[in-house]
């Protein structure tokens, strides 16, 4: 049975994505909003692709040669180099730039906060860091799927207190490996951040919200250990 909703046939999208075309080329190509094609995928029964299986799939079709090659020039530009703090700040700016390691789900948040006047920004640098969604300059936004939550993991904490000390709000949405969101989740998730920007006494503090809106942790810098 070929499946159509607004004119766009949803059973070649599908047959496209297996081929191994990404829902962000998919969306590029239909203009079509990312969450709007998971959406769909998800109402008829089909599991589309995470960032982390596309880049599999990519890394899968590459010849021996083509894999050498993708990783021999990042291998000899640190072999036998520390990185100073102005490298990882200039390497943060690059990937603000080109967009290259936006992860799971930040796509689908970041299309949803711009159509909710949101001002965001993703990938922000912010000295050697990157965030994944900056609203306001002020507010930074980070997807983590994992099983460990955020406050567990060494990077996750450098970067919370990084921010908090500059006083940033931090929140994160935690979701564990297998789980998704749903517009329903996206529009609470967006009616937290502005609650939380109304309020000044939110500056330095960090939130770890979970899938289903629970409230799983929130401190300010004092309280990380």
């Amino acid at each position: 049975m070929t499946i159509k909703i607004n004119n766009f046939n949803v059973n070649d999208l599908i047959e496209r994505h297996k081929s191994g075309i990404s829902v962000n080329e998919l969306s590029k190509t239909f203009g079509i909003a990312r969450v709007t094609i998971n959406r769909w995928f998800e109402k008829y029964g089909f599991q589309w692709r995470n960032q982390h299986e596309t880049e599999i799939l990519k890394w899968q079709k590459m010849t021996p040669e083509q894999r050498f090659n993708q990783t021999k020039a990042a291998h000899d530009a640190v072999r036998g180099s520390t990185r100073t703090i102005e490298d990882l700040s200039r390497r943060a700016i690059g990937k603000q730039r080109t967009k290259c390691y936006i992860g799971q789900g930040e796509n689908e948040f970041f299309d949803y906060f711009i159509k909710n006047n949101l001002n965001a920004i993703q990938q922000q640098a912010f000295d050697n860091y990157n965030i994944d969604i900056a609203i306001d300059n002020s507010i930074a936004v980070e997807i983590l799927f994992n099983g460990t939550s955020p406050l567990k993991r060494k990077h996750d904490i450098k970067k919370i207190k990084h921010l908090l000390k500059y006083n940033w709000i931090v929140i994160y949405f935690w979701f564990k490996p297998k789980e998704w969101f749903s517009e329903s989740n996206l529009e609470y998730f967006t009616s937290f951040i502005k609650g939380i920007n109304r309020n000044p006494s939110n500056r330095s503090k960090y939130f770890v919200i979970r899938r289903d809106g629970e409230l799983y942790s929130t401190g300010c810098l004092d309280s990380i250990n």
